[in-house]
Formats: structure tokens, sequence, C-alpha cells
């Protein structure tokens, strides 16, 4: 599978500590907040030729399709050039469904994706090329 990285998503328990770090520590530039059924808030920054979203969940309402196994509260984002269909077929290979989710739409943005769990229990998000980052979140 041939993949490019897209995106940083940041799980934070006082996102707007994070936030204020982002923005006036790093000097990165907010494209925009918003909130959901599954974050209570959330941020989309511009980092370069890669986005980092900061996300504080739901409780109540944890984001859907995330794998048992995924521990980690950074995942990393990536655009496959090669087929969603075929990219998750070789990904899945000896894994359980605690280590990759079903193929599924996009939380956020446009598209399809599937989230994998690395060795380590880090959470990587494999999206189609193309995956909009930078839209209006699905509601």
């Amino acid at each position: 599978m041939s993949a490019k990285a897209g995106f940083i998503l940041i799980l934070v328990d006082n996102f707007d500590v994070e936030v204020n770090f982002y923005r006036r520590v790093l000097g990165v530039r907010e494209l925009k907040t918003w909130s959901d059924a599954h974050t209570e808030k959330a941020a989309l920054f511009d980092a370069g030729p890669i986005r980092v979203i900061l996300a504080q969940e739901r409780a109540s309402s944890p984001m859907p399709h995330r794998p048992k196994a995924a521990k980690g509260r950074v995942w990393l984002g990536l655009q496959t050039s090669t087929d969603l269909g075929a990219a998750h077929q070789l990904t899945g290979v000896g894994r359980t469904p605690d280590q990759i989710s079903a193929v599924h739409e996009a939380l956020w943005g446009r598209g399809r994706c599937f989230f994998a769990v690395d060795p380590e229990g880090n959470a990587i998000v494999v999206g189609e090329q193309g995956v909009e980052t930078t839209s209006r979140p699905r509601i």
C-alpha cells in the first residue's frame, strides 16, 4: 500500500489549554473549531503539509469504529493512493476486529476510511486519496 500522511488527530482532556498551546506557544494557524455527536470540542490546525486535529471526545458517545486495541491518544491519518478495499484487505491480514475496523464513511470530511491499530496500540486512520480534512464534520 502506498500512502502519505494527511493529518494527526490528538485526543485531549483539557481542550482549551491544548488549543491555547498550539495557537500561542507554537503559533500554528487554527482553521476552525466545532463540536459534533462524538466530540465535545474539536479544532483543526494548519501545520504546513499536514493538518493537526485536537479533539475532546464525548464520554457518552466516543468516536465510532474505533478498534478496541487502540490505546494511544495520537492517531495518524494516512491517505492511500491505492484502492481502499485492497488496502483494507492487505492491512487486515492476520488482524482481528479489535485491531481493524470495517471500511466506513469518514467522520469528518468526505470519503471512506478504516481504522487500524499497529502492534504498539497506536491508531492509524487510512482514507481514500483526496479525503478532505478541511470541510465541516458530519453530524
